[in-house]
Parts: C-alpha cells; structure tokens; sequence
C-alpha cells in the first residue's frame, strides 16, 4: 500500500525522480567511503554510527508519501535513527552496507522506480524485518533444489493404488467429553466420528476367543477409568459399579449394560456351552443382529464338535447329501415342489455344509435342525431316484462298468475324487489312479507334442 501510494505520487511529480537521483548518488558515495574505509583499516567516525544514511526529510517524503506510523516494522521514520544496539561492533555496520552493495548491484537491471524503493527500504537496515528475513531464506533456497516426485522412494508406488482414487476424510473425531464442540460441529458439512485418540467406542466385531479372566482394577486401568461404552471417566472408587461384558471383555456404565443376558458365540465354538451370560446394550444388539448368520465353519474352527455333539455329526451328514443332490434339483424342470421347499430355507444350509448360524448351532443342540436338514434331504433324494430326467445325470463307475448309475450323495458306496469330481464305487476307486484324470493328462500331454 505505501508503495502504491508513492508510485502515485512519484508519477505525479516530475521533480520528484531528480532528488531521488541525487539521493541515490549520495548514498553509492557514502558506500564507497565504507569500503574504502574498511580496506584501509581506519576506524569509522562516530557522526556515521549515528546518523543514519537517508535521514532527510527528502528521503521521507517521496518514498511513503505521508509520515510513517509508529507501529510500522518495515521502513524507518526519517527523523528516527536505528537503535545502536542492532550494532554490536563498527565491523558489523560495514559488512551490513556492504551486503546491501552487492544486492544493489543485482539490481542494476530492474526498472527506476523499483530499485528505488528496494535501495531505501535496506537504508535502515532492520535486522528484524520481513524484507531482510525473506531475502536470506531466498538465498539459502535458490542454492538447493527439490526432488523430483519420480526421485522419491514410495511405499506403495502410484501403479499400485493412485491417490487421485483415494478418498479424502470427511469425518471429524468427537470425544465423549465434547458437548459444546459437538453442536459446534453440527454447522459444519462433514460426519462426526465418535472417538479420540485415547478412546474409541466399541465397533461391531466377531469374536471367537475366550476371554481370560482378569482383575476389575487391572482392566479399568487399562481402560483409562472410563466406560468401553460412552467414554464416561469417573475415579476409582466409583468404577466398583462397573458391569463386565462378556462378549467384548470390558467394563461398562449401568447406563450400557442393563445386565442383559444373551449366549456367547465364542463358549458355543469352543466349549459347546450355551449358557446366557450378562453382556452390554451394544454386544446383545450384535448378537441378536447376527444370530442368522453363516459366520462360524465348525470344521475349521473346532472340528472336535462332530464328536461331542450327536446331533450335530447328523446334520453334517444330512447336509452333505443335499449338498450333493442339490445341483440334481436345480437342473431338473420336473421338481418344482423341491424347488419352492428349498426356496424357502436359508441357502447355506445346501451351498455350504459346514457352515452354521447361531441359530442353527442352538438348533442343533435342541435337536430340532437334524429332523428338518433330514425331512429336506429325502425328498431330494426319492425325487432323483424316481426322475428319469436326473437318473440320467448319474454316474457309471468306469472301472468296474457295471450296476446302476451312482450319484454322489451315496455317501456310503461311492467316492468321489478330488480332482476332476468324478464318482466310483468305494471298492474301485483309487485316488492315484483315476481314470478321468489319466485321460486328461494323456490329451493334455499330446497336445503339447510338436
């Protein structure tokens, strides 16, 4: 602003660029002076460490236009001298007339007006003002030179995931002790997300680990003497109202756990126990929003429930055979009735036999699943047996060639092999010797011959 309000002025004066002019010419002799000066070793006057260079009124005028402000920090009153302190020594006014020597010469090619304006602003030589400070970090910059983005070493390079696909966070973290940040989020366009960097509300999870036992004070502790639930903090004597989740393993407010009861999966998985224990409002809501689903493989989990459950080794075995007799079904134009019964079943109880609800497992053990997975799997089954269209679709044991078509949810009889799901009767089949898969390679390999 006070540059434009010079170059207003100096356009509108003519006389204006002639003292200008002279000024500059008084200021290069007095620079001159210095140097040789300090080439010689003579001391420097006392008069020239205190008054400073362009204190005329002159100077003052063409180059702000008004009087300057009190509380200006970048250019120095006329009738002002520079504080002596700035100045340690004699030595360090010298060198500092001399940098602006040298940046005088740079300039020798920039219009009048500019350079005359960048010549008397370094006349006060302010060691603290923005000018100054702007040019020794250009200084230091121009001599670097930063790297190129292909130069850098990325973890995950820009083939592999491009950030223009990345999406940018639209939440905000809100802590359980933000109210008033709260409402003031409110106003703005992006989500709230609860949680802080020392505290989370819980998310939904599946979990299958037993919890181990642990102490009140010590689990507390840990929890930083808040509720897993809303983040509540009270002090210690009062964490003793606390009530234990055994789901999550944490510890919650009267207000998060009503000491409602609710089975836990990990005890069915693992120890067959279907006994309710006391969880929170928010594990008893997960629970109840996952008890139809197909979450828990019992072979991979613990396959030792096949033995200790009878009613469950049944239902593996009755839904292996639909799980066989299904694809039979769906092919078939002339079973319609065994279409709308399945239709109207949960479709992993076919598609994946190991798999179970919880549910399915409580079903289990009531004993009432094997009897409906059976009921199921029988009428599948006399239909494929009554069907000339899926009598068709069977097997012909081709080692022995002989008897009627096997199909492989004749789990007793026939074996199916793993490769190429070819059925044989168990007393013929050899797993390293089926004759399917020796065919395939004996084609495969001429193929391959030149």
């Amino acid at each position: 602003m006070q540059f434009n309000a010079w170059h207003q002025k100096f356009s509108s004066s003519p006389g204006a660029a002639e003292d200008s002019d002279e000024e500059i010419r008084n200021l290069q002799a007095q620079i001159q002076e210095k140097r040789r000066q300090k080439l010689s070793g003579a001391a420097a006057t006392s008069s020239m460490t205190t008054t400073p260079i362009l204190a005329t009124p002159e100077a003052n005028s063409w180059f702000c236009g008004s009087p300057p402000k009190p509380e200006s920090t970048t250019d120095c009153s006329a009738n002002e001298s520079p504080p002596s302190s700035y100045y340690n020594s004699e030595s360090d006014l010298v060198s500092e007339t001399e940098d602006f020597d040298q940046e005088s010469e740079d300039l020798e090619d920039t219009p009048t007006e500019f350079s005359i304006s960048t010549k008397n602003r370094k006349t006060s030589f302010d060691l603290t003002s923005a000018e100054k400070v702007a040019i020794n970090l250009l200084k230091n910059f121009n001599e670097q030179r930063l790297p190129k983005a292909s130069e850098l070493e990325w973890l995950v390079t820009e083939e592999e995931a491009p950030q223009k696909l990345l999406p940018l966070p639209t939440s905000i973290a809100v802590g359980p002790e933000d109210g008033c940040a709260v409402s003031a989020a409110k106003l703005l366009p992006q989500s709230q997300l609860r949680g802080t960097s020392d505290w989370a509300p819980p998310r939904p999870q599946l979990i299958l680990t037993l919890l181990t036992p642990t102490k009140r004070s010590a689990m507390m502790k840990t929890q930083d003497w808040r509720c897993a639930g809303c983040g509540m903090k009270v002090s210690e004597h009062l964490s003793r109202h606390f009530r234990f989740c055994n789901y999550l393993g944490r510890y919650f407010c009267t207000t998060c756990h009503s000491n409602q009861t609710a089975i836990i999966p990990a005890r069915v998985i693992q120890k067959w126990d279907f006994k309710p224990y006391p969880v929170s409002n928010f594990s008893l809501e997960l629970i109840e929003s996952m008890k139809c689903d197909p979450l828990f493989n019992v072979s991979a989990l613990n396959c030792g429930l096949y033995k200790k459950c009878r009613n469950l080794q049944q239902t593996r075995i009755y839904r292996l055979q639909l799980y066989y007799a299904l694809p039979y079904i769906n092919t078939c134009s002339r079973a319609n009735n065994e279409k709308k019964l399945m239709y109207n079943r949960p479709q992993h109880w076919a598609s994946d036999p190991h798999a179970y609800s919880l549910e399915d497992l409580i079903s289990a053990k009531n004993g009432s699943f094997v009897g409906e997975v059976k009921k199921i799997t029988k009428l599948c089954i006399n239909h494929i047996a009554k069907c000339q269209v899926c009598a068709g679709q069977g097997f012909i044991c081709e080692i022995c060639s002989e008897g009627e078509p096997i199909f492989p949810f004749q789990l007793d009889s026939t074996a199916l092999c793993a490769t190429c799901s070819a059925c044989y009767h168990v007393g013929c089949f050899c797993p390293l010797r089926c004759p399917r898969c020796i065919r395939r390679e004996t084609r495969h390999f001429a193929e391959e011959a030149p």
